[in-house]
């Protein structure tokens, strides 16, 4: 009966991996030089943006793991975020246009941050297809 007991807890001790996983990389670093940021980002369809970042002080290395129909919700960043896509898509949403944009794995694109509002998720074959994010657009 202890056998039988042990075998059966762990699998049913096991839990589904969350919506969003996040794990840090590296700690928060800080520039010890005076340093200036400026970046010039033009999204399809848009005109090119450019985001200045007096002092951008810290920088952090994250990764996301975002799970099948998982949805980040809308936010923002404080400073500029560069998404490199390593496996699967993710679709971004910028609040200004609700347009969807597909970043393929391979991929890379910048957020502006700042007051740039927008959102992210990884849509699949199981996501209902009339479910567009840009519907729920806030703005």
């Amino acid at each position: 009966v202890l056998l039988i007991g042990a075998n059966a807890l762990p699998s049913a001790a096991q839990q589904l991996p969350p919506p969003i996983g996040v794990e840090l990389l590296t700690d928060r670093a800080v520039f010890t030089d005076n340093v200036d940021l400026k970046i010039k980002n033009k999204l399809d369809g848009k005109a090119t943006e450019v985001v200045n970042v007096k002092n951008p002080s810290r920088t952090v290395v994250v990764r996301f793991t975002v799970q099948p129909d998982a949805v980040f919700g809308w936010h923002t960043h404080p400073g500029p975020v560069v998404v490199n896509v390593v496996e699967g898509e993710l679709t971004y949403v910028a609040a200004d246009d609700c347009k969807e944009r597909v970043y393929p794995a391979g991929t890379a694109f910048i957020d502006a941050g700042g007051d740039h509002v927008h959102n992210a998720f990884n849509r699949t074959d199981k996501f209902i297809k009339d479910r567009r994010l840009s519907e729920n657009c806030p703005y």
